[in-house]
């Protein structure tokens, strides 16, 4: 193949941002090259410790945005032989980078895992939007309402949301944030994959609450929202082949969801 020029699509994410690094993605109908995933995958990064009550980013976040030359540590004179860095209200700074390309946040599946397991085996989660679950059988007697399902989410993701303004306000503006892949269907195969004993409808109503979550915040902080889910699922449940091991996107999947970030990576900037 004759040398060409791409645009790199960066991710930074938890093991779901895997299967999006060094993928190619070529055009459906011609075939040539359009974009390629570029992804910092940072094992067990949850929502919830990306940024700290100290309002402190967490440091895989900051070397990977670094690492794509988004951000930069403000330098500030030298010592001698060696250069210093300044330290104060803006230890790091965007580079010209950041006003041109876009950065997607895959992560917070961990979290859902979380909230799962708090959740008694015979409740049932109701949800405040609709939402068909009619594949997936009730769980038991119980419920837990809508309120507090929503409730334990917001103070969940509370940090990933406070990061996200954080980065914005920055001057990193380009930012988008994708929505939680689906579950494995199966109890006993996500039981022994992810170590949570569960229901089916329990898990795809904490999921859908999540990304419902997501989607209204990224709505609110003019922030970019990716929608995966509509595309992997059908009634709220995973379509066969998209998970790889029963748990992560495998190579259909992850092209979906490159797919449509290049989509909004060619759009104009939010304001």
């Amino acid at each position: 193949m004759a040398d060409c020029y791409v645009r790199p699509l960066f991710v930074i994410g938890d093991s779901h941002s895997a299967p999006l690094n060094a993928l190619l993605l070529r055009d459906e109908a011609t075939g040539e090259p359009q974009a390629i995933g570029q992804a910092v995958c940072v094992q067990a990064l949850f929502a919830e410790s990306a940024f700290s009550a100290a309002g402190d980013f967490h440091p895989a976040i900051v070397a990977a945005l670094a690492g794509f030359h988004l951000l930069h540590v403000v330098p500030d004179g030298d010592a001698g032989d060696l250069p210093t860095v300044r330290l104060g209200d803006r230890l790091f700074t965007p580079s010209w980078i950041a006003g041109h390309t876009y950065v997607l946040f895959t992560l917070g599946e961990l979290d859902a895992r979380t909230l799962v397991a708090s959740i008694p085996l015979d409740a049932d989660p109701l949800l405040s939007f609709d939402a068909d679950l009619s594949l997936l059988p009730p769980a038991g007697t119980r419920i837990v309402p809508a309120a507090d399902l929503d409730e334990r989410i917001t103070e969940r993701f509370g940090p990933f949301f406070r990061m996200l303004v954080a980065l914005r306000d920055l001057g990193i503006k380009r930012i988008a944030v994708s929505s939680l892949p689906p579950p494995n269907r199966d109890d006993d195969e996500y039981a022994r994959l992810t170590g949570v004993t569960s229901r089916a409808r329990t898990r795809h109503a904490v999921y859908l609450a999540v990304n419902a979550a997501l989607r209204g915040f990224c709505e609110a902080a003019k922030l970019c929202f990716i929608d995966t889910w509509t595309d992997m699922t059908e009634r709220n449940v995973v379509k066969d082949g998209l998970l790889l091991d029963g748990l992560h996107v495998g190579y259909a999947g992850a092209l979906s969801i490159l797919r449509r970030y290049r989509s909004v990576a060619m759009e104009t900037i939010p304001s």
